[in-house]
């Protein structure tokens, strides 16, 4: 049987297959502004509301990238426990979203290997 037909597929798939962002932030309002966004130029997104949700999602979905939120609520650990848990497991690109701008939010991620660390409502260039 020819190969020709299955790295033809391959090649269209890379294409045409859109990459898939595991968003994951407790605050309603903001994952549905920021999932709309992301959407708006072309990524899939999958949510999740906390850590637990976090690994779920990434057991049964392929994901490409994580947006992660460093403060999840009072009942799930925080960002960078869970970018510690995901990293245990998996090689994926993190990048940390935060409401804050202090220095020591800066500092609170710096020994977790990542991507990037964006401000919440920086508008939609930035994201």
């Amino acid at each position: 049987m020819p190969l020709f037909p299955y790295i033809l597929h391959s090649v269209m798939k890379e294409i045409g297959g859109k990459k898939t962002i595991l968003l994951v932030d407790d605050e309603a309002i903001v994952t549905m502004h920021e999932t709309a966004l992301l959407r708006k130029h072309g990524y899939a997104v999958i949510n999740a509301e906390n850590s637990s949700e976090a690994l779920e999602m990434l057991k049964n979905h392929h994901v490409d990238l994580i947006l992660l939120d460093l403060d999840l609520g009072r009942d799930s650990p925080d960002g960078t426990k869970t970018a510690e848990r995901i990293l245990q497991e998996w090689d994926l690109p993190i990048v940390f979203l935060t409401g804050h701008a202090e220095r020591e939010m800066v500092d609170k991620v710096k020994g977790i290997p990542r991507y990037g660390y964006v401000l919440k409502n920086a508008g939609e260039f930035v994201l």
